[in-house]
C-alpha cells in the first residue's frame, strides 16, 4: 500500500497528469474574489457562466434603482451606485432571494436612450440548497437569455446596450462599487467561472457544460478555482486578469460534478408522402383526404388538415418592390457619392421593371443632403433627373411610369429634423403637381405633398402605400390621417413608409412607436419601411397585434464607401408561398450582400387563409391518417395541406390542389338503398380486432368510418358493401363506433374489441 501511495504521488508530478479538481467555498458574510476595475472584463455583449452549490441564503445587494433589490451576487461587474456616468453597472448575475430564482441585470450605457436605466431578467426555477447547478446568462445586444443546467429559463428583449466601460470593480461572490466597496455575499461553493465577450448559443453552452475550458475564442476571463495556496486566483482568459482572494475563501477538494446529460435530439417528422388526392387531380369524386406520415424517432404525431377554396392569387406571378434608402450623398455629391450613382440606381430599376415584375419603388427619405438650406436647388435638380428615369412609360410599359413615392427625411427639411421645417424645394420638384393625374397617385395630407399615398395593384393584390414625413410623432393629426386611409381601404394591403421608424438594434424610434401604436389595429397593415439610421443600418422586427403581423424593415447604406455605392433592397413577393424574399444589391457593383441582415425571407399573407378541416391525434409513424372534407361543391377547385407535429417540432407540407366532382353513390339491383341501410350487420361483436366483417343483402358503394372512444378516426375509406365484406383494418382493444354511409344516409354501430 505504501508503494501505491508513492506511485500515485509521483504520477501527480508528471506533466499533463490531471490533478484533483478544486473549488472555493464562500461563507456568505465577507469572503469574495476581486478583479479590480478590470476594464478587460467589460463588454456590451457577454456570456457569464459557472457551476455553483448553494449552502445558505448569503446576503444581498441591489443592482440599482429600478433593478433587483435582493440579489445575492455570483458574478458581477458593479452594483447600484450612480446613474448616468461610468459608475453604472456593466452586469450582475446571481440569485434573487425574494423569489429564489436566478436573475441578472445591467444599466444602460452612454449613447443609449435612458442612460443608467436598469434592465433585469429573472428565471423560473427555485434554486435549492446543497445541489450543484450550472448557470449561464447571455446578452447579444438585443435580448437576455438565462439558462439553468443548459436549459433556457427566460428571455427578455431589451434592445439597448449596457455600460461596457464601467469603472466599477468586477468580482465573484460579491458586487462592488467603483471604489471596490463590496456588498452582498454568496454562501456556498463556486467553480469554473467564465466570462465571454460574445453571446453564446444554448448549444455552445451545452457543448462545454461538462468540461473545463482554459481558453477559447471570445473567452475574456476564466478561473478554474484550482488555486489552493496564496491569495491569487489564476485567470486563463484572453484578458489575462487574475483575481485576489479576500478574507478567504476556503479551497474544497470536490468541485463541479460535470455530470449534466441532455435527452437525445428530437428530429422533426419527415415531409409527408402519398397525398390523396394526387396534386392537381381533376374530377376527384371522393371527399376523403389522406396523407402518409413518418417520424425518424417513431414518435406519434398530430396531423392537422387545412383547406380552402382555391385562391387564384396563388397562381399569380411573383412581383417586386424596391426600397431605396438615403440618397443624400449622391444628390449632395458628398462623401464620395455622385449624382451618377443615383441615376444608375434608377437605370437599373427601369431596366428591371419587366424582368423582375417591379410594381412599386419607395425612396425612404433624405433624398438630398441640404433641403432648402441656402436657397440652392441643385441637389433637387439632380434628384429630379434621377426619378424621371423610372417615369419612362415606354421602357416600363406603364402609362404613368413605375408607381413610386419619396418620403420626406430630416435632410429634406430645413432646418433638418425640425417638425416645422420647410420643404419648399421638395414640393417644387415632387409636390402634388408632379403626380396629379397619374393613376396610382391617391392624394396628400394638408396643403403640401409631405405626406401622401399611392394606390396600385400587383398580381391581383391591391395595395395602399402611405408615406409619412420625418418627425410625425410631433403631429398626431398626420398619423390619424394615415389611420383613416387604412380604414377607408380595408381590402387593400397597407404599406407604411417613413424616414425613421426603428433603430439599428430593432427597437422603436419615438416616431416609429407613435406610428405603429396608432396603426396596429388595422388588419390590412403588414409592412413598414424606413431608413435614416447608420452606421449598421440594417435591422428588422416583427410585431403581432390581435393576430395581425407587421414587419418593419430598416435599410440605410449612406455611411458605406462613396455614400452607399448604390446599395438598395429587392423585395420579391411570392403569392404561391405567402413569403417575401428580401435581398440587398448594388447595381453599381453588380453585387449581392448575403449576410443574415441583408438576405432573408418573411412570411406575408397574400392569399386567402386556410381553415382547419380536421385533426388526427396520436398518429403512429408510417401510417396514413385521413379526414373527410364535408361541403365540397361540384366543379370547384380546392387547396389543402397538412401540418405535422411530434410535440416538439412542427412542419408543414406543400399546398396541393384538386377539382371536386360530385358523384352519386352507385347502387346494386336494390332500389331505395338509403331506406334499407338498417339491414347492415356487423360480426363478430365482440371482436378480436383482426377480422371485422360487415354484411348487406346486396352490393352497394358505401363509406365506412371507424372512430375510437376518444373520437380519433382509425379507418375511413370507400368499400363495396356486400354479403361478406371484410374491412382491411386491425384494431386494438377498446370501444369503437363504426359508421356506414350510402346515398346520404348513415347508420352507426358500436363495436367492442377484447
Amino acid at each position: 500500500m505504501r508503494n501505491l501511495y508513492l506511485i500515485l504521488s509521483l504520477l501527480l508530478l508528471l506533466p499533463g497528469f490531471a490533478k484533483a479538481q478544486q473549488a472555493f467555498e464562500f461563507n456568505g458574510t465577507n469572503q469574495y474574489i476581486t478583479f479590480g476595475t478590470a476594464a478587460g472584463l467589460g463588454s456590451a455583449t457577454f456570456t457569464l457562466e459557472c457551476w455553483f452549490y448553494k449552502k445558505g441564503t448569503g446576503s444581498t445587494t441591489t443592482s440599482g434603482s429600478g433593478g433587483i433589490t435582493t440579489i445575492v451576487p455570483i458574478i458581477s461587474k458593479g452594483r447600484g451606485e450612480a446613474d448616468g456616468d461610468n459608475r453604472d453597472m456593466n452586469y450582475i448575475f446571481g440569485i434573487n432571494t425574494a423569489t429564489g430564482v436566478l436573475c441578472a441585470d445591467f444599466e444602460e450605457g452612454a449613447g443609449q436612450p435612458s442612460i443608467g436605466l436598469n434592465h433585469p431578467v429573472q428565471g423560473t426555477t427555485v434554486i435549492l440548497d446543497n445541489q450543484w447547478y450550472h448557470a449561464a446568462v447571455t446578452f447579444d445586444g438585443a435580448k437576455w437569455r438565462l439558462y439553468l443546467n443548459g436549459l433556457l429559463e427566460a428571455t427578455d428583449s431589451i434592445g439597448v446596450l449596457p455600460r461596457s466601460n464601467s469603472i466599477q470593480h468586477a468580482g465573484i461572490a460579491t458586487a462592488m462599487t467603483s471604489t471596490g466597496v463590496p456588498q452582498g455575499y454568496f454562501q456556498g461553493i463556486i467553480d469554473e467561472v467564465r466570462i465571454w465577450n460574445i453571446a453564446r448559443s444554448m448549444q455552445d453552452i451545452r457543448d462545454s457544460i461538462n468540461k473545463q475550458v482554459p481558453t477559447a475564442t471570445g473567452l475574456i476571463g476564466r478561473w478554474a478555482m484550482d488555486d489552493v495556496t496564496g491569495t491569487t486566483l489564476t485567470g486563463t482568459g484572453s484578458s489575462g486578469i487574475n483575481g485576489t482572494r479576500t478574507n478567504g475563501p476556503t479551497p474544497v477538494g470536490t468541485g463541479a460534478p460535470y455530470n449534466i446529460t441532455f435527452p437525445a435530439p428530437n428530429f422533426p417528422p419527415f415531409q409527408p408522402t402519398v397525398f390523396t388526392p394526387v396534386d392537381s387531380t381533376k374530377g376527384y369524386t371522393d371527399s376523403l383526404l389522406k396523407v402518409t406520415v413518418a417520424d425518424p424517432d417513431t414518435n406519434k404525431m398530430k396531423v392537422i388538415f387545412l383547406g380552402r377554396k382555391h385562391d387564384p392569387v396563388a397562381d399569380s406571378p411573383s412581383f417586386t418592390f424596391i426600397p431605396i434608402s438615403d440618397m443624400q450623398f449622391y444628390h449632395g455629391a458628398k462623401n464620395g457619392g455622385t449624382a451618377w450613382m443615383g441615376q444608375q440606381q434608377m437605370n437599373w430599376i427601369r431596366g428591371s421593371v419587366i424582368t423582375r415584375n417591379i410594381a412599386y419603388a419607395i425612396q425612404l427619405g433624405d433624398c438630398v443632403e441640404n433641403g432648402d438650406n441656402g436657397g440652392n436647388d441643385i441637389e433637387w435638380k439632380r434628384a429630379d433627373t434621377s426619378f424621371k428615369i423610372i417615369e419612362d412609360a415606354v421602357v416600363t410599359k406603364k402609362k404613368d411610369g413605375l408607381p413610386y413615392g419619396i418620403c420626406v427625411g430630416n435632410h429634406d427639411q430645413s432646418p433638418g429634423g425640425s417638425a416645422t421645417g420647410t420643404t419648399t424645394f421638395y414640393n417644387q420638384y415632387f409636390g402634388s403637381a408632379r403626380f396629379n393625374g397619374r393613376n396610382y397617385y391617391g392624394g396628400h395630407y394638408g396643403n403640401n405633398n409631405d405626406n401622401h399615398y399611392q394606390l396600385f395593384s400587383a398580381s391581383g393584390i391591391d395595395f395602399i402605400a402611405i408615406s409619412l414625413e420625418y418627425d410625425t410623432n410631433a403631429d398626431t393629426a398626420v398619423i390619424k390621417w394615415a389611420d383613416s386611409l387604412l380604414k377607408a381601404y380595408p381590402k387593400r394591403k397597407g404599406i407604411l413608409s417613413s424616414h425613421w421608424l426603428i433603430n439599428a438594434d430593432a427597437t422603436w424610434g419615438a416616431q416609429g412607436a407613435a406610428i405603429y401604436n396608432r396603426l396596429k389595429s388595422n388588419p390590412n397593415l403588414g409592412l413598414m419601411l424606413c431608413g435614416h439610421i447608420n452606421p449598421n443600418g440594417e435591422a428588422r422586427r416583427t410585431d403581432k397585434y390581435n393576430g395581425n403581423t407587421v414587419h418593419t424593415l430598416l435599410s440605410d447604406y449612406q455611411d458605406r464607401t462613396n455614400g452607399g455605392t448604390g446599395w438598395l433592397r429587392i423585395m420579391e413577393f411570392k403569392p404561391a408561398s405567402n413569403t417575401i424574399s428580401v435581398k440587398t444589391y448594388s447595381p453599381i457593383l453588380n453585387q449581392f450582400e448575403t449576410d443574415a441582415n441583408s438576405e432573408f425571407v418573411l412570411d406575408y399573407q397574400m392569399t386567402k387563409s386556410f381553415d382547419t378541416i380536421g385533426t388526427v391525434l396520436n398518429t403512429p409513424s408510417s401510417s396514413t391518417p385521413s379526414v373527410v372534407w364535408n361541403g365540397l361543391e361540384d366543379s370547384m377547385r380546392y387547396d389543402w395541406y397538412v401540418v405535422i407535429s411530434d410535440s416538439v417540432n412542427v412542419i408543414k407540407s406543400q399546398v396541393k390542389t384538386f377539382t371536386f366532382k360530385k358523384n352519386k353513390i352507385v347502387t346494386g339491383s336494390v332500389e331505395g338503398v338509403n331506406n334499407q341501410l338498417d339491414g347492415v350487420e356487423l360480426f363478430p361483436n365482440p371482436n378480436n380486432g383482426k377480422t371485422i366483417t360487415l354484411s348487406y343483402p346486396t352490393e352497394v358503394n358505401a363509406r365506412v368510418m371507424i372512430t375510437d372512444i376518444n373520437g380519433r378516426v382509425v379507418y375511413n375509406d370507400k368499400v363495396l358493401l356486400s354479403k361478406h365484406t371484410v374491412l382491411p383494418v386491425m384494431l386494438d382493444k377498446g370501444n369503437y363506433i363504426i359508421s356506414v354511409n350510402a346515398s346520404g344516409k348513415t347508420i352507426s354501430k358500436q363495436l367492442l374489441v377484447q
